[in-house]
């Protein structure tokens, strides 16, 4: 009997263990995020439970329509691959194994680009040197028809990663004079005929296309945050709805499911929002939790993974007529000043005195948060209307700004600014936009006690700082507020008490 009960109890605490380890990371979809110890008023919601949307949304790079079932191995019945021959990874990529130059390719997406020089562009992340890339060619189909099968134009993306990484890089096929624009493309090594991918090609469509003028659409690189941050990322969306942004491209790296159902409805609700899931590609983790973890840790293939994120949306961008593209985080946030309270507004008149630029540069400006808050990732609904507080430095800030962008005069997207623009590869050139007219608030860094007032000593950021009240984004208050409380209302997310 004593033999027993050890046993048993030794499978008990086994299986609280794992049960710790493996579940810790997910969270119950329906649970209701944890606030800041606030008021509240006691909300009832009165929504219905959540409908299951179509799973093929996500999966929106594949040309699913266009493929048939047949035995692994064999021939298709018509001109494109077999949906069972085709080599996926990680539910978003495609494989490409050249076994000759010992590589690795994982392609993602394709876009006609339909500038001056048409061109069919495909992104990806590739594992090898770069002086051993093959020559790969395109295969173009177009309502059962083939073509192409002409050499791409190799070009990586973002080269500061360690070798046997996965490195961003596109591939670019010319279009011929008379030639339709492809529905689907596939990559092949020059010395093969079979194969093993197929990516839809994203192109130009009425049903897609941006008819506002001056609109601006907007890319968020990979959302991976294990904990709930749904209020923040409500309240965030709904400022720049006010801000009249046209469209966000968010790209969601296994979020927290709350966060998905925030993105989701916004897409739902009009296509505000184009959610885009990913993964890592290749053998690189896929587990929500660690991945927090791991990708600041390989800080170098962690920029890598969001240039493929960031040049996929700027070419979202451009086949859906977007005028201008920036890239923040959620964090942050380009605030225009009176008189030009929207993001239209300010391009227009900055695209209107200062033309003949291809990006307009915002300085940061760091928002400063109240005693005994450490960070801007905060769980509450108002985060960035509460702060208005701010550093005001005696020389320009260390942190780099962020910055809006022509969509049509872009080649390639980073991070801060464009490096390369459009045609050639030629460098942009950037307008500095004074401050007078907008800055980038950038919440967290540090607190209202790293800024001692007035002619105080304090630092922030390594930098001596006075502490200056920012206010333009409460002329969005109650439009703000009112579309963060009826979102949350219509997702459940709000507590009972």
């Amino acid at each position: 009997m004593p033999r027993k009960r050890g046993r048993v109890l030794f499978m008990v605490i086994c299986f609280g263990v794992t049960s710790t380890v493996l579940l810790s990371p997910m969270w119950t979809i329906n649970q209701p995020p944890q606030l800041l110890p606030r008021k509240k008023k006691e909300i009832l919601s009165t929504t219905k439970p959540i409908v299951e949307r179509n799973p093929s949304r996500r999966f929106r790079n594949i040309p699913l329509e266009l493929l048939r079932m047949c035995e692994i191995g064999s021939k298709q019945p018509g001109i494109y691959p077999c949906y069972d021959n085709i080599r996926f990874n990680n539910l978003y990529y495609q494989h490409l194994r050249l076994r000759k130059e010992n590589i690795d390719i994982y392609l993602y997406s394709a876009f006609h680009d339909h500038r001056k020089e048409k061109k069919i562009r495909i992104f990806g992340m590739i594992i090898g040197p770069e002086e051993s890339v093959p020559i790969l060619k395109c295969k173009f189909y177009q309502r059962n028809q083939t073509y192409g099968f002409r050499e791409g134009h190799y070009t990586e993306l973002y080269q500061n990663i360690q070798q046997n990484w996965p490195v961003p890089f596109t591939l670019s096929c010319e279009l011929m004079e008379g030639e339709p624009i492809p529905d689907a493309v596939s990559v092949l090594p020059s010395d093969s005929e079979e194969v093993f991918n197929i990516l839809k090609v994203f192109q130009r469509d009425r049903n897609t296309l941006s008819e506002e003028s001056h609109a601006v659409s907007l890319c968020v690189k990979q959302l991976y945050f294990v904990q709930d941050l749904s209020y923040l990322l409500t309240e965030w969306l709904e400022i720049l709805k006010s801000m009249e942004v046209g469209k966000v491209f968010a790209y969601g790296l296994q979020p927290h499911p709350n966060m998905e159902r925030v993105l989701e409805h916004y897409e739902d609700q009009g296509g505000f929002v184009d959610y885009i899931p990913i993964t890592l590609p290749g053998t690189q983790p896929n587990i929500p939790g660690p991945n927090g973890q791991f990708l600041p840790r390989n800080a170098d293939f962690h920029r890598g993974f969001y240039h493929l994120q960031l040049n996929d949306c700027l070419y979202r961008s451009l086949v859906q007529g977007y005028e201008y593209v920036a890239v923040i985080d959620v964090d942050e946030m380009i605030v225009p000043d009176a008189p030009y309270m929207t993001w239209p507004k300010l391009m227009q008149h900055l695209v209107s005195e200062n033309p003949r630029y291809d990006c307009y540069y915002f300085l940061t400006r760091i928002i400063l948060m109240e005693e005994g808050e450490t960070t801007g990732w905060l769980q509450d609904h108002d985060v960035k209307l509460r702060h208005v507080n701010a550093a005001e430095f005696n020389a320009l800030p260390n942190r780099v700004g962020k910055s809006i962008c022509v969509t049509n005069q872009q080649e390639t997207m980073s991070n801060h600014y464009s490096e390369m623009c459009f045609p050639g590869y030629r460098m942009c050139y950037t307008y500095h936009t004074p401050r007078n007219f907008g800055e980038l608030y950038h919440y967290g860094k540090c607190s209202v006690r790293d800024c001692a007032g007035s002619g105080g000593n304090g630092t922030c950021d390594g930098q001596s700082c006075e502490v200056v009240r920012k206010t333009a984004l409460l002329a969005h208050g109650d439009s703000v507020r009112q579309g963060v409380l009826h979102t949350l209302q219509q997702l459940q997310l709000l507590p009972f008490s």
